[in-house]
Formats: C-alpha cells, structure tokens, sequence
C-alpha cells in the first residue's frame, strides 16, 4: 500500500500559484530546474506570459518586428 501511495505523489506537484495539486503531465519540462518540470502549472504559465507581454508591450512589438524581419521569404 504504501508503495502506490509514494508512485502517486511522485507523479503529482503542487502548485503554488493555483495551490493545487496536479499531475506531473500539467506542468512543462525545465532541465535547470531540480525535479525537471517548471515551477508554475501550465494553464497558470499561460496566466503569467499572458500578463508580462500586456504589461509590456514595447517589447512584445519588437519582438514581433525581429520575427518578421526575419522570417525565410
């Protein structure tokens, strides 16, 4: 019994943004990180990009520029 309970919780990670406990599936893959997955799950990842590039759109359209000058024509 208690081997399924330790293969369930390494199978799973809490996230502190949403405080939730989700499967290792819901959370993107970081190699610098110690267990291999990103911090943040991925729909509270989509959240946070989405609201660094409102707050920051300078970059975003030159960011877009570069992308599009550089595009193979």
């Amino acid at each position: 019994m208690q081997e399924a309970q330790i293969a369930t919780r390494e199978q799973t990670k809490f996230c502190p943004r949403c405080r939730e406990t989700k499967p290792l599936t819901n959370f993107r893959r970081a190699r610098d990180r110690k267990d291999g997955r990103a911090g943040y799950c991925g729909e509270c990842m989509r959240v946070l990009i989405r609201d660094w590039y409102k707050r920051n759109p300078e970059w975003s359209s030159r960011k877009n520029a570069r992308q599009w000058a550089n595009r193979p024509r």
